[in-house]
């Protein structure tokens, strides 16, 4: 056969009606959201059978074109754009971190760098300071900012932005009526409390930080719901001295050595703030005292050299971890997905939680 032959075939009935199809598809106005007819309203108006328009609608999903909504028919999608231009703000208390500033904060702002640099996007760093949300509203429209990822215990602030009509995602918080990436704070604490089980031990403190603040009750909760759940998988006891912090005016370090001095008293506890670690590790320190522990060091691993530094004779503890970079990758997904469709319900994104080791060894009782 000679070479600039070829041999035509007509369409089939399947591929004709796929592009009959694709045509209605494009000159419709129906948004993302519109669901198209069902296979037997297509059917009767295309005088084809169900089988044929059930090969070409999923011929239109294989392309993406369509999403199959089961008991509703077909849903129509818009290839998604991208937001590759734009400014993202970081909205934290204060531009310039305090002396008392957390390592998280800076992990946080480093991870966004990051993350907006691989999409063309600027990053905009805005203090909360003393400015009410309309003023910020009108500071980030100035600035042609497409949304703000939020670091700063304000969820009133939040809302006020998103009156104001600005997307806003919260980091390392939650609302459920707001945007939010944060992390898993019960599966943290399972996770730490599980360790020191599997190591042998059966009495476990757990020492919290008091939520003085409305923000902090999520961490609260589900990291004491942590604690208490892989307790009540193990069958192993939980008394009440044995949660310090949020209920007694005892520096949790000092209250801990007088728990475990006690005949039957705890011999390992999960530490689930980083915050409460300095005082916890001198009250160790000074009472010569063997508790081994699990700790939350969170967004800042780093705070393993800080200890070994502070407390040389001591062993750096095993604990959980979290990776703040894919916080702020998911953070900044989510913000794009919010001004991509700005009525869509509001979710919770939960980053996970791993193990990671220190020098504490595997000692148990």
């Amino acid at each position: 056969m000679p070479q600039d032959t070829q041999i035509l075939r007509s369409a089939t009935l399947t591929e004709e009606l796929t592009e009959r199809l694709c045509d209605a598809l494009a000159r419709t106005a129906a948004d993302s959201g519109g669901v198209v007819l069902s296979e037997r309203k297509l059917a009767e108006a295309h005088g084809v059978s169900r089988t044929t328009v059930r090969r070409a609608l999923g011929r239109l999903v294989a392309q993406g074109r369509l999403m199959s909504v089961p008991r509703r028919g077909y849903q129509l999608v818009r290839p998604r754009v991208e937001l590759k231009t734009g400014v993202v703000a970081l909205i934290r208390r204060r531009v310039k971190l305090p002396k008392g500033g957390t390592v998280f904060q800076a992990n946080l702002l480093n991870g966004l760098r990051k993350a907006t640099a691989k999409t063309g996007r600027d990053l905009l760093l805005i203090g909360r300071e003393d400015s009410d949300a309309a003023n910020i509203v009108r500071h980030l429209r100035e600035r042609s900012v497409i949304g703000a990822i939020m670091d700063c215990d304000d969820v009133a602030l939040a809302k006020g932005l998103r009156s104001g009509g600005i997307p806003v995602v919260l980091v390392d918080e939650a609302d459920p009526e707001m945007e939010s990436v944060l992390q898993d704070n019960f599966g943290g604490a399972h996770l730490a409390t599980g360790e020191l089980i599997a190591k042998g031990h059966r009495r476990i403190a757990c020492l919290l930080r008091r939520p003085l603040r409305k923000q902090w009750l999520v961490h609260y909760r589900e990291r004491l719901g942590g604690y208490l759940a892989a307790m009540s998988e193990a069958g192993l006891p939980v008394h009440e001295q044995w949660l310090i912090g949020p209920l007694s005016g005892v520096a949790p370090g000092r209250a801990l050595v007088e728990v475990s001095s006690e005949a039957d008293g705890p011999t390992a506890a999960v530490v689930l703030w980083s915050e409460l670690l300095t005082e916890v590790g001198a009250a160790l320190r000074a009472a010569k005292r063997n508790v081994e522990l699990n700790v939350w060091w969170g967004g800042a691993p780093q705070g393993r050299d800080a200890w070994r530094s502070a407390f040389p004779e001591l062993p750096v503890p095993d604990g959980v971890a979290w990776n703040v970079d894919e916080l702020a990758r998911r953070a900044l997904e989510r913000l794009e997905d919010l001004c991509h469709e700005p009525n869509r319900a509001p979710a919770r994104t939960q980053i996970p939680v791993y193990a990671i080791r220190g020098d504490a060894g595997s000692s148990t009782k």
